[in-house]
């Protein structure tokens, strides 16, 4: 998520993640599904999804996101939050 944010200026915005495991028991992971995604602009504002409805796996959601009235932007901050769940999993 770091590098695609700061140094390709794209908000992966789902945590869409596989694994897969080596013969020497390494692990190598990989974020997919990146037809969310939303580049940020020149001045660091990320553009509001053009998805109509919620995206994601509900129980690996950052709080904020889950608002059912008028959630706020969705901003790098959620995808760390929704990461960290991932990784308590």
């Amino acid at each position: 998520h770091y590098h695609a944010y700061v140094d390709a200026k794209v908000l992966h915005s789902e945590n869409n993640l596989m694994f897969k495991r080596g013969d020497a028991g390494t692990v190598k992971g990989i974020l997919n599904d990146w037809d969310m995604a939303s580049y940020v602009e020149a001045n660091n504002e990320i553009p509001l999804s053009t998805a109509t409805h919620r995206t994601g796996t509900i129980p690996f959601m950052a709080c904020d996101l889950l608002a059912d009235d008028d959630p706020p932007p969705h901003l790098f901050r959620h995808d760390l939050e929704s990461f960290y769940y991932i990784l308590v999993w």
